[in-house]
């Protein structure tokens, strides 16, 4: 019998995105293109198509499909649409890039409108021991209000909202408060027991009036392998400790 072509060499189909996050802030009426950039790095010709999904309204592309022959890249534009009919807040969903034969790429966005006068605007700090929490934990938030318009003893509003990659609520909250110039403070959500494990996008919008502030920031929920966990910590010791006693009986075994 004859032996058998190994694969080794084949690519097969494949493609490459230049960016899997896209974190936009703009002011209503404003413009922004961002470029994102695809490249076939296999070996046939790919036959692309592009989704907006969630971000239909506020997303415009410059071109939805396209073929790209082995090697070949492509800058895709992309537009944030601030007009009629947009109100300011922040709008999250994922960019869908699709070839013919089912491979499948996301790119997470957020894109946040801000009113065209911001007053009042808002940043939002997650403390590391909290970027990574199980369903049923709290997370905790030190949001940082910034007074933009040099006014005092106003009351204002802000509304949280804790989102998945889809832009769908999980979690919703608002508060009013009196603010002077500056103020740092500690806010607490208690994540749901049923919630899936993921990304996610913690959302504030602070409103006075006509203006309107945004912030976003990004968590996870579930047992991801990023930095190390208490099982890696106690593991490690014990390598460690052994290693020491193996040494030290070694040693011992030498002297004899």
């Amino acid at each position: 019998g004859g032996g058998g072509t190994t694969s080794g060499g084949a690519l097969g189909p494949s493609f490459s995105l230049d960016q899997e996050l896209i974190k936009i802030q703009i002011k209503k009426g404003g413009l922004l293109t961002k470029p994102i950039r695809v490249t076939n790095t296999g070996d046939t010709i790919l036959d692309f198509t592009i989704d907006l999904q969630e971000l239909i309204d506020v997303l415009f592309i410059s071109e939805s499909k396209f073929k790209l022959k082995k090697g070949e890249e492509k800058s895709i534009d992309l537009s944030v649409i601030t007009g009629k009919g947009i109100a300011p807040g922040v709008y999250i969903g994922n960019i869908h890039i699709k070839t013919a034969n089912l491979l499948s790429k996301l790119i997470q966005t957020v894109i946040e409108i801000e009113s065209e006068k911001v007053l009042f605007d808002l940043s939002l700090d997650i403390p590391a021991a909290y970027k990574n929490i199980n369903p049923g934990q709290e997370i905790i938030v030190y949001p940082t209000l910034l007074n933009m318009g040099g006014l005092t003893d106003v009351n204002i509003t802000i509304e949280y909202s804790i989102k998945n990659a889809e832009g769908k609520d999980i979690l919703k909250e608002e508060e009013s408060i009196i603010v002077g110039k500056q103020a740092t403070f500690t806010k607490k959500f208690l994540l749901p027991k049923d919630t899936p494990f993921g990304e996610y996008i913690l959302v504030a919008v602070v409103k006075y009036k006509d203006s309107a502030g945004t912030s976003s920031e990004t968590f996870t929920v579930g047992e991801f392998k990023k930095g190390f966990t208490t099982w890696n910590i106690v593991l490690i010791l014990a390598v460690f400790l052994s290693f020491i006693l193996i040494t030290i009986w070694q040693r011992k075994g030498f002297k004899k």
